[in-house]
């Protein structure tokens, strides 16, 4: 934008020039009004554009009205005209820095980071069949949305070239639109993780328990899907370049309790699968959040919980039991081709599931 910005400035310029008539003529305001007073009256159109050829319009004019004055001292109005431009592109050039400095100062808050550490690749299973694929499909969509402003200004912001400073705002913003600010990156504003709403319901190995039906079983698949896409939250996700670079990312959580129409859950443990040689449900007194879950006790599967694992590794969405005061309900959570970029492995990967106990 610097290097375009010069042509339309000498233009403005060399009007300005031939505007200015020597003693005891007046100034000739007919040839500097169609160019300079022209960028000047279209602040809306020329800020974003060229918003320092405004600046320099501004300073031509103020000079123009001044030069019967000057002109007693100065005879070329060349002097006059190249201080009010060299104003003009400083004026530009101290904006251009202050914003790259603050840009790179936010760099240094939002850094792209590596998620190879904090997130482990997805064991070797066989993929999915055409049951969760299906299902994972419908799931896709709500976590596609585009990008979202946080995400796309942490793109720009971690995607901007050296030569920058040229393609300011200051000198021009038609291709680089738009100052980066904090207010923008900050992540957005969610509730707290909530307790746990009740006890827990183990069932040990040995004891019987009863399949839920059909129609009860889409009830908690429902339930499932929406607490995973509150769990996943897409507005966190931040920038991905691939997996090693991640910027402004919010660790997964729950924000609310899910709910169902006729049952009321009381727990929601995470069974992990990754981090550990066998299967493992971690404890928390708080709904599942990827951040407290670091370093958090953890027990073995139960009856329940292993009969599940079992029907989701062969491509059951989820898995429901239940006895007389209560239900319980193992939903998978698979990898979907978004999750792929920071998660590795491949789409329909199985990365763990949820454990709910529901009661009436």
């Amino acid at each position: 934008m610097l290097y375009i910005s010069l042509v339309p400035a000498f233009a403005v310029l060399l009007a300005a020039k031939y505007a200015a008539t020597p003693a005891p003529e007046r100034v000739r305001w007919g040839l500097f009004v169609p160019v300079g007073l022209g960028a000047f009256c279209l602040p809306v159109v020329m800020l974003m554009v060229f918003p320092v050829i405004v600046w320099l319009a501004g300073l031509l004019l103020l000079a123009l009205a001044a030069w019967p004055l000057i002109r007693r001292r100065v005879s070329n109005f060349w002097p006059v005209g190249i201080t009010a431009a060299l104003v003009a592109y400083g004026i530009a050039s101290w904006s251009a820095y202050r914003d790259l400095r603050e840009e790179n100062r936010l760099r240094e808050a939002y850094p792209l980071v590596s998620m190879a550490a904090r997130v482990p690749e997805p064991r070797p299973e066989p993929i999915a069949d055409e049951r969760a694929l299906a299902w994972l499909s419908t799931h896709e969509d709500p976590l596609a949305g585009g990008f979202g402003w946080r995400e796309s200004q942490l793109r720009r912001l971690h995607t901007r070239t050296t030569d920058a400073f040229v393609n300011s705002d200051g000198f021009g913003v038609a291709r680089m639109p738009g100052r980066i600010t904090e207010h923008e990156l900050k992540p957005p504003e969610r509730p707290e993780v909530p307790p746990q709403p009740g006890s827990p319901a183990l069932w040990p190995h040995g004891e019987a328990f009863e399949l839920s039906p059909a129609p009860a079983r889409e009830q908690f698949a429902k339930m499932h899907r929406h607490g995973l896409g509150d769990f996943a939250f897409r507005e966190g996700w931040g920038y991905r370049q691939d997996r090693d670079r991640v910027a402004g990312f919010l660790s997964h959580r729950f924000s609310k309790v899910p709910t169902t129409e006729t049952w009321t859950v009381h727990r929601i443990e995470l069974v992990g699968l990754l981090k550990h040689a066998a299967p493992k449900v971690y404890l928390s007194d708080k709904l599942p959040a990827m951040d407290d879950l670091r370093g958090a006790p953890t027990r073995p599967l139960d009856a329940f919980e292993t009969a599940g694992l079992v029907a989701i590794r062969k491509g059951e969405e989820g898995f429901a039991a239940q006895r007389p005061d209560v239900v319980r309900y193992l939903g998978a959570i698979r990898s979907a081709k978004q999750c792929v970029e920071c998660h590795g492995g491949q789409r329909g990967d199985l990365l763990g599931a949820f454990a709910y106990t529901l009661r009436r």
